[in-house]
């Protein structure tokens, strides 16, 4: 089931306070509206009924695509993310996971930091694509942008996102260009010569990010 709650939030315009739902969990098997909401960002935005301001509301929370065998936990900051790692080998979580047989069914486990995240994982996901080679693709993508533009700080954020039947990549915050569309070959490419190195994708992660992609790339093969 998906669980909600009420909470108080401070308009930044007005400086009044409203109410807000926020979800500890959503299951899209049985809440199938939540699925379109979670990947078109509504779920998060809040709009003000005194003033009118939207504003995008970020929390942590887990999500079930229970159809597809995929939980997601959203989490707000790194050290939540690494709490979060830490739980998953703690004896209560691996208890957890036998109840709910989840391992038996090959669930596919991601913690990822921000709501942005999770979008993008979806957008991934929806596409057919490997989350893990993507990463691999994003570093090769910054990499290349950092050699047009040596001034440019690790701290560029990359984000894989598709729309109106296009897919690319898009770097925040952008310099000379905005948008990069996906390249299927490359992405072939890169799955042909990592592929062998990975685990089956159902039993890796739960953590994969730039960080995770730069120290396989880091890695000599074997």
């Amino acid at each position: 089931m998906s669980i909600s709650r009420k909470v108080s939030v401070t308009c930044p315009e007005c400086k009044k306070e409203s109410e807000f739902t926020v979800w500890d969990s959503i299951n899209t098997g049985l809440d199938p509206q939540l699925m379109r909401k979670v990947r078109d960002g509504s779920l998060f935005s809040f709009v003000c009924p005194h003033c009118g301001h939207e504003d995008h509301v970020e929390y942590g929370f887990m999500y079930h695509q229970m159809e597809d065998r995929v939980m997601i936990q959203v989490v707000i900051n790194d050290r939540e993310a690494k709490h979060a790692l830490r739980m998953r080998k703690d004896q209560r979580f691996i208890e957890m996971q036998k109840e709910l047989q989840l391992e038996q069914y090959h669930y596919l486990d991601r913690i990822v930091v921000t709501v942005s995240r999770l979008r993008e994982k979806l957008a991934i996901l929806d596409s057919g694509l490997d989350d893990r080679i993507m990463e691999i693709y994003k570093v090769y993508l910054l990499s290349k942008y950092r050699e047009k533009l040596p001034d440019v700080k690790n701290t560029e954020l990359i984000y894989f996102v598709t729309g109106t039947g296009e897919r690319g990549f898009q770097i925040l915050p952008a310099r000379d260009q905005k948008y990069i569309v996906f390249n299927q070959e490359f992405y072939d490419m890169i799955d042909k010569s990592f592929l062998p190195r990975l685990k089956p994708i159902r039993e890796d992660g739960p953590i994969i990010d730039r960080a995770w992609a730069e120290r396989l790339l880091e890695k000599p093969k074997e």
